[in-house]
């Protein structure tokens, strides 16, 4: 497994490849035997510093080492989560290039830190939790896979890759005598699927802060929106025009070099006689007139034609950046329909835990408040018809002369006044013998 990531770390650089398990001492573990090939290589070279592991075990940092924080150090950009190349290892401190924040200089205390909760500052990226990796993506993806996966974490290591994910199933050994109890004899690959065939444990207790995720996912969101908003802007329809435009100058400038080459075959059809006569000298002097002003129209339509294909070609290479933009950015689309679908899955299981456990509101009222439309109104709600206003009672087919429709007569008014419980389910007002009485029901309470 191991060569098979440094094999696509050569193909695809570091910061395109990820190598994920379940545990840190499965990462650390994976970590070293990444980079003991890396070293051999070449890849990593020079001093190092030392820094604590999630174990008891002191890992080292040297010059080529991918890092992950765990734990905010100080400089704006960076955050639990950002990954990093060491580029050059001093006596105090290591020089990192960021993927999200530039060259940023971590000084040997933060190096060798921990955190409140004696968790380490940071450790090497060349693997990483699958928890950890939750809304990242990369164009290659190795996935220790064993017993402790499940359905959801497996789903969540096996689609952080561009390209299918290598998983690499294992089962643990048996070494010792089980005192005749029957062994495990399953393969690793039947060990692995019983693992994704079983569903996570749902109680309240086992969901953490569901606002953690959300925050990641929506922040991988506006990542990826921040670069698709940078796309150059699309100049199809300004191209359309453009090239009307340009076949419309071609035209007239062809139109123009036709005018000259008539004007000058007439000038030249005067002899050298013509000069003779008072009419003829006019005739010519008028021929020439008509050649310099076909020449002046030919080279203005001239300057027109070349202004019109340059547009045409600054459009066209407009377009063509576009087209190579979408190559390398137009699967971010699709990432962010599944960061969406991966949030609307979390929120979905966060709510119904807290449901089940009768405290909808565990969470905030303010997931509640953040898109009241779709929960009113979801995909597969029927549009609630508007309530009807009071209005007074219509009469289809009885207009005045004016060709406006009359209103509800005094006599029909006193008839609907007088129909004791009939109108829209209110019940007859009782007498004081306890029957329905006729005028017990205020006026117009039968209207709506």
């Amino acid at each position: 497994m191991a060569e098979a990531v440094v094999a696509d770390v050569d193909a695809f650089g570091p910061e395109a490849v990820v190598t994920l398990a379940v545990s840190h001492a499965d990462c650390e573990d994976l970590a070293d035997r990444i980079r003991s090939r890396l070293l051999h290589a070449g890849h990593i070279s020079g001093p190092a510093l030392a820094g604590p592991g999630w174990g008891s075990a002191q890992r080292s940092y040297a010059a080529g080492d991918r890092v992950l924080l765990h734990t905010k150090p100080g400089p704006a950009g960076l955050h639990n989560g950002s990954v990093g190349t060491v580029v050059a290892v001093e006596s105090s401190s290591l020089r990192v290039a960021f993927d999200d924040a530039g060259e940023v200089v971590l000084p040997a205390a933060f190096v060798a830190g921990r955190r409140a909760d004696a968790n380490p500052n940071l450790s090497h990226a060349w693997a990483r939790t699958i928890e950890g990796a939750q809304g990242g993506t990369w164009e290659a993806v190795h996935l220790l896979a064993g017993a402790s996966l499940d359905a959801l974490v497996g789903y969540t290591g096996q689609s952080r890759g561009r390209a299918p994910t290598h998983t690499w199933n294992t089962r643990p050994l048996a070494v010792v005598d089980h005192g005749g109890l029957v062994a495990d004899d399953r393969s690793a690959a039947e060990v692995v699927l019983a693992g994704l065939s079983r569903q996570p444990v749902t109680t309240f207790a086992a969901l953490d802060d569901p606002w953690v995720l959300d925050a990641r996912l929506s922040a991988q969101r506006a990542e990826h929106l921040a670069v698709l908003n940078s796309a150059p802007p699309d100049h199809r329809l300004a191209l359309h025009t453009a090239r009307d435009q340009a076949e419309r100058a071609a035209s007239l400038h062809a139109s123009a070099l036709a005018n000259v080459e008539r004007a000058e075959d007439r000038l030249a059809g005067f002899g050298p006689l013509a000069g003779l006569r008072r009419s003829s000298r006019q005739d010519r002097a008028q021929v020439q007139y008509w050649v310099g002003r076909a020449q002046a129209e030919a080279e203005q339509a001239s300057i027109q034609r070349r202004a019109a294909e340059s547009h045409v070609d600054e459009l066209e290479a407009g377009e063509r950046d576009r087209a190579c933009f979408g190559v390398e950015h137009g699967w971010r689309a699709e990432r962010i329909k599944c960061i969406e679908a991966e949030l609307a899955c979390h929120w979905s299981a966060a709510t119904l835990a807290a449901l089940r456990q009768d405290d909808p509101l565990a969470f905030g009222i303010e997931r509640l408040r953040a898109r009241p439309g779709q929960l009113r109104e979801g995909p597969g709600t029927p549009r609630r018809r508007p309530a009807a206003r009071p209005h007074a009672c219509r009469h289809p087919g009885k207009a005045e002369a004016g060709g406006r429709r009359t209103g509800p007569t005094p006599s029909s008014l006193r008839r609907r006044r007088g129909a004791p419980g009939a109108q829209r389910g209110f019940p007859a007002p009782l007498g004081p013998a306890g029957q329905a009485g006729a005028g017990g029901m205020p006026a117009g309470a039968g209207e709506g």
